[in-house]
């Protein structure tokens, strides 16, 4: 079985400007240092079950970055498995 892990921290840019940025792991394996996340893709997946295109390429395409698949995620009544 997949362990995944997201890490949702700020940064604060030279202007003092916040943003929020995502780190995903499976097994260890940082995903998020050659790809993006799709905010909006994130938080349907812990909504609704289904097939979710989380990671995806700079230009907001995901086969754009050679992801042809997304995650499935399935919801239970105190969790949401990704």
């Amino acid at each position: 079985m997949d362990d995944i892990k997201i890490m949702v921290k700020t940064i604060v840019n030279d202007n003092g400007d916040e943003f929020l940025s995502a780190e995903i792991m499976v097994d260890e394996i940082l995903l998020t240092d050659k790809y993006l996340v799709d905010y909006k893709e994130l938080i349907r997946s812990v909504r609704k079950d289904g097939e979710y295109f989380i990671l995806t390429c700079s230009c907001g395409v995901s086969p754009c970055a050679g992801i042809y698949k997304g995650i499935e995620g399935e919801q239970y009544p105190f969790m949401t498995n990704l």
